[in-house]
């Protein structure tokens, strides 16, 4: 384990918080994520992982001294001999809750050697802030969802020993719901003229990596656009289409863009292509923006 990274000295703290997460790399957080490394960098604790197939590695840095998801007890704090553990078991359950809730697609981003550092997505005084935009992407929803029974067995577990999350009634209520036939996926956004059939068509051609749509904040204003990504063949995911309604507010295609771009790395791509009316366009999937 490396103690430092810099000219920065290792504090004493960081380094025993680093020592007791060492076990996320034998037992990670959750499914598709791999921890290569937890180490301490002066006052704060990386953590260096991969998630599914996601081509580069991520780092996101955590502070030694402050926990992220409540887990410790009120007696514990940095002045006691326990805070490293309460600190370890916090930063799992932190890890587990964001990334299995879409923290790599989330959040902000910036160059950390070959690999890419996760930042919090809403913007600090010392980063220059990510554009904002008045659309939610999201992906189409495709037959009913359903939780695996791994997940749900996890937040049982979490449960019975006490500790809260994210778990509602109505999502566990999931687990029990039937798929449909997938020949209506979409019937939505063909509301406002988008061509869902032939996101449909392209799924049963097994072409179909991704399918993500735009709802603007006003839920009356209905759909915006969707887009439509080709499966990742040599590290090249395409985009196959891309529609915006009539009434799409201004930026819809480069937020629509801007969600494709994760999900082409989420797919394992480096590289998203685009041949639009913009003409040909290679956009790096590591969108360093931060």
């Amino acid at each position: 384990m490396s103690d430092e990274t810099g000219p920065e000295e290792t504090t004493d703290l960081a380094r025993r918080c680093a020592e007791a997460a060492q076990d996320l790399v034998s037992s990670p957080p959750t499914d598709g994520c791999v921890v290569d490394e937890v180490r301490a960098e002066g006052e704060q604790v990386a953590i260096v992982f991969r998630w599914h197939d996601a081509p580069h590695p991520f780092v996101i840095r955590l502070a030694a001294d402050d926990g992220v998801y409540g887990v410790w007890t009120p007696e514990t704090s940095v002045e006691e001999p326990g805070w490293p553990e309460a600190w370890a078991l916090d930063t799992r359950y932190w890890l587990m809750e964001e990334l299995d809730t879409g923290y790599a697609a989330r959040a902000r981003r910036r160059p950390d050697g070959h690999r890419v550092e996760l930042l919090p997505p809403e913007p600090r005084v010392d980063l220059p802030p990510r554009p904002t935009t008045d659309l939610d992407i999201s992906p189409v929803p495709q037959y009913s969802p359903a939780v695996p029974p791994e997940v749900l067995q996890r937040w049982a577990q979490m449960v019975e020993s006490g500790v809260e999350g994210p778990v509602t009634i109505a999502w566990m209520g999931d687990a029990t719901a039937e798929p449909g036939d997938g020949l209506t996926d979409g019937a939505h956004l063909t509301e406002v003229g988008l061509d869902a059939a032939a996101a449909r068509r392209l799924r049963q051609e097994g072409e179909l990596g991704a399918w993500l749509q735009a709802t603007p904040d006003d839920e009356h204003a209905g759909w915006a656009g969707h887009v439509v990504l080709g499966t990742a063949r040599d590290g090249v995911v395409p985009v196959l289409l891309l529609e915006t309604s009539p009434d799409a507010p201004q930026g819809t295609r480069d937020a629509l863009l801007a969600g494709a771009v994760v999900q082409a790395e989420m797919l394992g791509g480096r590289t998203l292509v685009v041949d639009d009316e913009d003409g040909h366009r290679e956009i790096s999937t590591s969108r360093l923006d931060g």
